[in-house]
């Protein structure tokens, strides 16, 4: 879980990725699986993953 102001940021083993704010959940359908952190740059959130996204 990573907390970036009033959002709440949820990835996990087996569980869908979402974020908590103002309450309630919402499924973030492009985010890496097991994100390690977030960052927002230019007003877009960017996520770092450990996890491989190509061959090498």
């Amino acid at each position: 879980m990573i907390r970036k102001g009033d959002t709440l940021y949820i990835s996990g083993m087996d569980a869908p990725n979402r974020v908590l704010r103002d309450e309630s959940y919402k499924l973030l359908a492009h985010a890496p699986y097991m994100f390690r952190d977030v960052s927002v740059v230019d007003e877009k959130v960017e996520y770092f993953s450990s996890m491989r996204t190509t061959l090498a």
